[in-house]
């Protein structure tokens, strides 16, 4: 917590940052667009944190274990 992130817009990698707002997505392979939004998110960093308690929220033990249970339960009843 604490600390943007400037990640590439691929599966898996851009949930976190699209959930919490915590920084932003670039382009795969496009090293232009990944220096400009490094500088930009540097430049305003205050936009992208968050209260530790509300990512913590969305990232819970929990809430992960919550939503896996719910999708094997979905997968025991497509069987």
């Amino acid at each position: 917590c604490g600390t943007p992130v400037v990640a590439s817009d691929i599966p898996g990698v851009r949930v976190p940052v699209q959930t919490t707002g915590m920084g932003r997505l670039v382009q795969p392979a496009n090293p232009d667009n990944l220096a400009a939004t490094i500088v930009q998110v540097l430049q305003d960093r205050s936009k992208y944190l968050r209260p530790r308690e509300e990512v913590e929220n969305f990232f819970s033990i929990d809430k992960t274990a919550d939503a896996f249970e719910h999708l094997l339960s979905k997968e025991e009843i497509a069987e």
